[in-house]
């Protein structure tokens, strides 16, 4: 069964090899191509099978034409490919690609243009490595690195209904693209507008996230209180809410909850009508050894020493 727009040919030769099997089926090609321009306008790619000398090796030749058909890829549209043009491999080492999308994925979480902009640029060249090898793998990889690139969108806080938007402006051209030069371009517009709604998105959220954040910390640091936890309070995944709330504070989560817990403790020690244990289960250390070496680590005396 053929794809839709891709038409089969069958090709009765009496060549004695395959490469002139091939040269013959190309000529013929050209003529098709020539045919088609003169009829319609249009430039159409052609891949040639491999020479078969059975009916039941048919269906391998078909897949073979389409192998080599996919070889537009690197080269563009308007050619003839056949798998004797090019170094094919089944299945080809994409594992170089792994690293370059999760910076892609964490620059577009941080909302980044610039950033996203020069990532993209290595995924390019990983995509090219691997459109040598594999055409049809590396069209794959390309289209997973923008599933990626949505998925780190949403995990940036950005609206569903934003995030589907930038996709539609972009997906046809990402799944239409017959090079890499064309794919390269698609997912640079795909990526660096979901880096922009982000950045746009965590602006306008930032001030009064990291607000509620804070507040939900002060009214709550004697408890158990977690990255998670506060996350969850402002409806933010860890992983953002930990980079938007250091950005916005200038401090990790942790240093400002310690800073919270031990300014309340100076004020309790101050009174002097606790001791330091209880002290230090009432601002949410449930260890007052432990409390004690983080006093002391921040304030520069021990609790027993602060007056």
């Amino acid at each position: 069964m053929t794809h839709p727009g891709t038409f089969v040919c069958f090709l009765k030769t009496n060549a004695s090899s395959e490469e002139a099997a091939v040269a013959m089926a190309k000529m013929w090609a050209s003529k098709i191509q020539m045919h088609i321009k003169a009829k319609t306008g249009m430039s159409v790619t052609i891949g040639i099978g491999s020479w078969v000398q059975e009916l039941t090796s048919v269906p391998m030749s078909y897949q073979a034409a389409n192998v080599a058909k996919s070889y537009r890829f690197i080269k563009g549209a308007g050619q003839i490919w056949s798998l004797l043009d090019v170094n094919y491999q089944e299945s080809p080492n994409v594992l170089p690609l792994l690293p370059c999308q999760t910076q892609l994925a964490e620059a577009i979480q941080l909302g980044n243009p610039e950033l996203v902009q020069k990532t993209v640029k290595k995924v390019v060249t990983e995509l090219k490595t691997v459109a040598k090898i594999s055409p049809p793998k590396a069209r794959q990889s390309a289209l997973d690195t923008a599933q990626i690139a949505v998925a780190a969108a949403r995990e940036g806080a950005m609206k569903k209904d934003r995030v589907a938007s930038c996709l539609a402006r972009h997906q046809e051209q990402l799944e239409s693209a017959a090079s890499c030069q064309q794919i390269a371009e698609a997912l640079a517009s795909l990526t660096t507008c979901l880096a922009r709604s982000v950045e746009k998105t965590q602006t306008n959220l930032s001030s009064e996230t990291v607000r509620k954040a804070i507040a939900f910390i002060q009214d709550n640091y004697h408890d158990d209180l977690t990255l998670s936890k506060v996350a969850g309070v402002v409806y933010l995944s860890p992983y953002y809410f930990s980079r938007l709330f250091k950005r916005t504070t200038g401090m990790n989560f942790t240093r400002y909850l310690t800073k919270v817990r031990i300014d309340a403790a100076k004020q309790l020690l101050k009174k002097g009508d606790r001791t330091v244990k209880e002290i230090a289960m009432e601002v949410g250390y449930t260890d007052p050894r432990y409390f004690s070496s983080v006093f002391k680590k921040v304030v520069g005396v021990s609790p027993s020493d602060y007056s």
